[in-house]
Parts: C-alpha cells; structure tokens; sequence
C-alpha cells in the first residue's frame, strides 16, 4: 500500500512539475517493472487494486521479470520476462546479460519513466534490477527505484548482496 501511495505521488508530482505544459504535453509511458519475489508481490497488489493510470497525460504498464519459473507461470501480469539463472551460470554470464539487455531494452522501448520495484539481497533482484537500471540510463528513461533491504535476522549473504546491488542501481 506505501508504494502505490509512493508511485502515485512521485507521478502527482512530476505532472505538476510540468503543469504549465499541459497542452504541449503528449502521452507519458510510464512503466512498472517488479523484480523477483518482492517485485511480484507489489505488482500483483497494484493489479489486483486496479492501478490503472489512464489519463489524457500518461499510461502505465506493469512488467514482471523472474528467474522462478513456478512464479513466473502463474502471476496475473500481462507482460513478462524470464531471467534464466541456469543460462547465466552455463554461459559464463556476459553473453546471456547482453542477450537480455536487448530484451529489456525491447520492453521499455517509448518509455518515459520507470519505476524499478524489488526486494534487494535476492539472487534475481540483485543480479536483475541494476540491468534495468542501465538500460534506462543508456535510453535516458527518467528511473526511480523502490527496493526493500533485507531484514536484520536474515543471513550475511543477502546483506551483502543488497549493498552491491543498491551501489549497482
């Protein structure tokens, strides 16, 4: 419930920003995108409260990319990309991370603003979420980022995962 309250007022925001614009302005892709778990869950939450953002000024698309198969299948998100850890790790990684940038870069074409949502310290979200951080550097897509850190009980690991992770983003 706060990140929809976040998202919401990040967009208020940036359209009040630009309210003397507003006859000048075109329509404002504005995209979602949840990664791993975490980002599911706030997606689905987002989806089953009907966040539809359709105005005159802007539209919103909720994209999910997920290296759990078993997740992947039955979420209710319509647009989706499955980040192959297995592939990764075979290939050595760089190959596969290029294949995939292009495949986010595809996603995110004719975007104006993203909203990156994921629970940091996780193998997908960490590996993932800076990628597309970088993809909407390189497209000068206007990026905010909405991660959880890990819990004080939970393993050094995901700690340290989360710090690189965040750094990355």
């Amino acid at each position: 419930k706060t990140i929809f309250t976040v998202i919401r007022l990040i967009i208020d925001k940036f359209y009040k920003l630009f309210d003397f614009l507003e006859d000048n302005i075109t329509q404002t892709n504005i995209k979602v995108v949840g990664v791993g778990n975490g980002g599911l869950k706030v997606l689905e939450y987002l989806s089953n409260n009907n966040f539809v953002l359709n105005c005159p000024h802007y539209a919103c698309e909720l994209i999910y990319i997920d290296s759990d198969e078993s997740n992947y299948k039955t979420s209710n998100i319509n647009s989706k990309l499955f980040f192959s850890k297995a592939t990764f790790r075979l290939e050595g990684g760089f190959e596969y991370l290029s294949f995939f940038e292009t495949r986010v870069k595809s996603l995110l074409k004719d975007t104006d603003m993203v909203f990156i949502v994921c629970g940091a310290g996780g193998e997908t979200s960490s590996i993932v979420a800076p990628i597309v951080a970088k993809v909407c550097k390189e497209m000068n897509i206007l990026a905010t980022s909405i991660c959880s850190k890990p819990f004080a009980f939970e393993d050094e690991r995901r700690k340290l995962l989360s710090i690189v992770s965040l750094r990355e983003i």
